[in-house]
């Protein structure tokens, strides 16, 4: 083991949360879905198949009408 070489590979990409402020983020253990909470209770999904363009799944309020 000693001598082996590690190999780290970054991808960046920038995703829109529409004014939202971040709460929590989740990463599925594939690495190919990302699940944000906005402080306006919404929870949004997106597909990371394609890391340098990550595609919406969808978007849902999770609090429901708050009137």
């Amino acid at each position: 083991m000693l001598g082996d070489e590690s190999k780290w590979v970054t991808t960046r990409a920038e995703i829109d949360l529409d004014g939202s402020k971040l709460t929590h983020l989740a990463l599925d253990n594939r690495q190919r879905t990302l699940y944000l909470a906005g402080t306006d209770g919404t929870l949004t999904s997106y597909d990371l198949t394609d890391k340098e363009k990550p595609a919406l799944i969808d978007r849902a309020s999770v609090i429901g009408d708050a009137n």
